[in-house]
């Protein structure tokens, strides 16, 4: 039954398709985790809320944890998903070095993410981490991060930068799998200080 529509679709113009997606993306309100729980917030959602519908709101910590040596391992798996994100026009590239693990909580493990400045000048990136879902963000535990200091680059230069991570086994049974994103945006206050002289705290 479905065959003569879309053999009408396979032979029609793809122009109106295209337009439509066009008008589509000329309507989007939001372009990041930040818009998207900003767009919310202002039309009455909670903060909760706001962090159900879009996945969202899960915060890491925000300095090295310590782990205890006798840490138990469990032999649960749980899949944990790398994802960045850039604003439009950002001057980086930026990816995880993979996409994906599986991990038994209790246990250590190390990843990377690749940054590379794509201008011909000096750039200082910062990157925010959030965790969805959001219930499992208190059990995601950085013990090493990038996110941690403000990241310094030449000009075109491009570099892998170190998570090290456990993820707790309390973490409840249902979630049997996390996305740990970053956003990495330019820091200009701190770009600016870069050009003009050293930077405390950060790292090149």
């Amino acid at each position: 039954e479905a065959a003569p529509a879309l053999t009408r679709f396979a032979n029609s113009s793809p122009q109106s398709f295209m337009n439509g997606i066009k008008a589509a993306r000329q309507q989007i309100v939001a372009r990041s985790d930040e818009d998207r729980a900003d767009f919310l917030r202002k039309r009455g959602f909670s903060k909760a809320e706001s962090g159900k519908i879009t996945g969202i709101g899960g915060r890491t910590n925000a300095v090295a944890a310590t782990i205890s040596a006798t840490q138990e391992i469990s032999k649960r798996l749980i899949t944990v998903e790398f994802v960045t994100v850039l604003n439009e026009q950002a001057p980086w590239e930026f990816r995880p070095t993979v996409s994906s693990i599986q991990v038994h909580p209790g246990q250590l493990y190390d990843t990377a993410f690749f940054a590379r400045n794509l201008t011909d000048g000096m750039l200082v990136g910062s990157a925010v981490p959030s965790v969805a879902p959001g219930q499992a963000a208190k059990y995601f535990i950085k013990t090493q991060c990038f996110c941690f200091t403000q990241q310094n680059f030449t000009a075109g230069e491009g570099r892998d930068m170190g998570v090290q991570f456990m993820v707790d086994p309390a973490l409840p049974e249902f979630i049997d799998r996390i996305t740990l994103s970053y956003t990495f945006f330019v820091n200009r206050p701190a770009t600016a200080q870069l050009i003009s002289g050293p930077i405390a705290g950060s790292t090149t």
